[in-house]
């Protein structure tokens, strides 16, 4: 902990946020008044004030209150982004323009990822723009750090501390100097755990192995000890500590060109708190396990050229590392390692996007994209690495036509391929081509309203854990296909009311499902429809116009078609959903009240033994407080869970009781 503290300010005296700006290179689809460009599909942009209301840590957090958006926490106890309920494997994570994920799973942890450093975040869901490349079958989300500010120089630094030895430690400076600026943020997170609601009830927890025999499973449970797999009170095994650095240096020569270096450093380790009810084991792999040695290096470099009125050239290219262990204890005191296996990651690659505005009723953009990954693992330190290599490219292409100021058009299409280039032993090696085209409208029907649809065929390529798992993997696996339809309109009621409301419907085939009829192997069989609304609405009291409302709903319909199914269900996508958040500042005292309300409808869930339950449905409720001391200083108490609620996102992991943080930011 001292050293981290010490490591943090060294950082930021050398170096020697509060006024950074949005970092405007790092998004790939710009809406703005150069373009026009209006909404053709579900489009939420998250800001960062946003984010301060709603006791945001990480970004995991931020979306929790994002329209059509579930957040739940894994068995890896890594945040899990469903866009109308579907894995986050399904949605495409950038960050600043650049692919985010590890290669192996598709995903990236957004737990690691300070909301400190973020200026605003995009999300485009069903027809999301073919400029962003390959595998955003559902939805595209673009993460915009901060970026400094050539007129000034600031610094900030915040201080948040909570139970269980809990504290979040962020220092941020940008400075400039003639053509050249420079920003940095460093990051310290560090906590004993969190506490379980005082409502919690210990459940007859069981743990046993699997045993792989004349290629089937078979699972032999035994039952837990008194006090089960877990007693209540501070969440067995969930402590983490991360470290991280953000840095960003740019140089701009003049009005027409801009050129930015990017480096970022993570590092973490963190407990995996186990299922409460079931836990598996093979002989070398547990769930009893623990994140630790986690690192991820990133080095980006973009830029950008106007070469003339009509002509703009951006480019990205980057290079990243990552690698960890997982370590398998043999049971829950985890005081006997069994096993540590060990992931190693290389991503390499590079987008190029010309954009062409030939005039304010029409532009031509394309975009190309390539990238490299090399995957190592390991199942013990003994061992010698598997190695496997892919590379993903995409060119794609999209054109946008203003007949006149009230009607817009666009239509677009990429070509996708993904190739394994090197495996090890003799599987196969997929080469996989998809098209994919899409097509939106918009029309203003007058200054207040306008509505908008869209059609897409997105398709999602398999992972190289479905494809070479060591007992359920198929090398013969195909791309998943989707088409995504959308309709909606929004507008302003009046001046303080604000409205929209959309139709989604996702037509998923070719899904990749672990099989029950063949040995659990990964197999195209998957046939689902996904299809409901978002309604919003946000309003200001027009006779106290210091209280404000965030109302958004969810309907979703989601049915499992799939030829040999057993239920028509669909796990992990409530029916229903409802987000509510309260704004409401003090007068003369100026304290400002943010209340942020979450309801999740009943859901299914399915046990290691393959039977499926019910999750109940539940209220949870969070709020914070604020003051403004003086223009440099804000202080201020936040409470997630304030009612103490017992419930479970995911079934067997209990979400935590009721938490208290109190934090003071400076800033100059």
């Amino acid at each position: 902990m001292r050293k981290s503290i010490c490591f943090i300010f060294l950082i930021v005296i050398l170096c020697s946020n509060a006024f950074a700006k949005v970092y405007e290179l790092g998004e790939i689809v710009v809406y703005g008044d150069k373009t026009k460009t209006q909404d053709i599909t579900q489009r939420d942009t998250i800001t960062e004030d946003d984010i301060k209301k709603t006791n945001s840590r990480t970004i995991s957090d931020v979306f929790k209150y994002v329209p059509g958006i579930i957040v739940t926490k894994n068995a890896k106890n890594e945040a899990d982004i469903r866009v109308h309920g579907l894995g986050q494997d399904k949605t495409s994570v950038f960050i600043d323009g650049i692919p985010y994920y590890e290669t192996k799973y598709g995903i990236f942890n957004l737990d690691q990822i300070p909301a400190e450093i973020i200026s605003k975040i995009v999300v485009e869901k069903g027809a999301s723009s073919v400029l962003y490349g390959a595998g955003n079958a559902i939805a595209t989300i673009n993460i915009i750090t901060k970026d400094a500010d050539l007129k000034k120089t600031s610094f900030k630094c915040e201080l948040e501390f909570g139970e269980n030895n809990t504290n979040n430690i962020n220092l941020s400076l940008n400075k400039s100097f003639e053509k050249f600026k420079y920003w940095i943020n460093v990051n310290h997170k560090e906590s004993d755990g969190w506490d379980m609601s005082d409502h919690y009830d210990v459940k007859d927890g069981k743990y046993g192995y699997y045993n792989f025999k004349n290629n089937q499973d078979y699972y032999t449970p035994v039952l837990a000890k008194d006090g089960g797999l877990e007693d209540g009170g501070l969440r067995n095994n969930s402590d983490y500590e991360s470290n991280s650095i953000w840095a960003r240096l740019g140089f701009i020569p003049d009005k027409t060109s801009e050129y930015y270096l990017n480096f970022n450093y993570l590092k973490s380790e963190k407990g995996m708190p186990h299922d409460i009810r079931s836990v598996l084991a093979y002989s070398d792999f547990t769930k009893f396990s623990r994140s630790e040695n986690y690192e991820k290096i990133g080095i980006d470099l973009s830029a950008k050229h106007d070469i003339n009125e009509i002509f703009t050239l951006k480019e990205k290219f980057f290079y990243h590392t990552h690698k960890d262990d997982y370590l398998s204890y043999e049971t829950q005191n985890y005081s006997k390692l069994l096993a540590t296996s060990t992931y190693n990651d290389n991503l390499t690659g590079f987008s190029i996007l010309p954009e062409f505005y030939f005039s304010l009723k029409h532009n031509l953009n394309f975009s190309v994209h390539y990238k490299e990954d090399t995957h190592k693992e390991r199942s013990e330190i003994t061992e010698l690495f598997k190695t496997y290599k892919s590379k993903t490219s995409s060119i794609g292409a999209e054109y946008n036509f203003f007949p006149n100021e009230k009607l817009k058009t666009t239509i677009g299409a990429s070509y996708d391929n993904f190739k394994v280039t090197d495996i090890e032993g003799d599987n196969n090696k997929p080469d996989i081509n998809t098209f994919n085209p899409m097509a939106g409208i918009n029309y203003e029907i007058n200054d207040k309203y306008s509505i908008f649809t869209s059609i897409a065929q997105k398709t999602k390529f398999p992972t190289l854990e479905e494809l070479y798992h060591d007992r359920y993997g198929n090398d013969s696996l195909n791309e998943e296909d989707f088409i995504n339809y959308t309709i909606g309109t929004n507008g302003n009621i009046t001046k303080n009311i604000k409205f929209d409301f959309s139709l989604f419907y996702h037509d998923l085939k070719n899904r990749i499902i672990r099989d029950i009829n063949d040995k659990n192997k990964y197999k195209n069989v998957g046939q689902e429809k996904v299809k409901g609304y978002e309604a919003g609405v946000s309003l200001i009291c027009p006779k106290l116009e210091t209280l404000k409302f965030d109302i958004n709903f969810v309907y979703n319909n989601a049915k499992n078609k799939s030829k040999d199914r057993t239920t028509d269900k669909m796990l992990g996508i409530p029916e229903k959903q409802l987000k509510i958040g309260l704004e409401y500042v003090i007068p003369r005292i100026n304290v400002k009240l943010n209340l942020n309300s979450l309801y999740t409808g009943q859901q299914y869930a399915e046990t290691p033994e393959r039977v499926i339950v019910n999750l109940d449905s539940f209220w949870v409720h969070d709020t914070r407080i604020s003051k403004e001391i003086n223009k440099n200083t804000n202080i201020y108490i936040s409470a997630n869970n304030i009612f103490d609620k017992n419930y479970e996102e995911e079934y067997g992991f209990p979400s935590p009781g009721r938490s208290i943080f109190m934090g003071l930011s400076y800033k100059y």
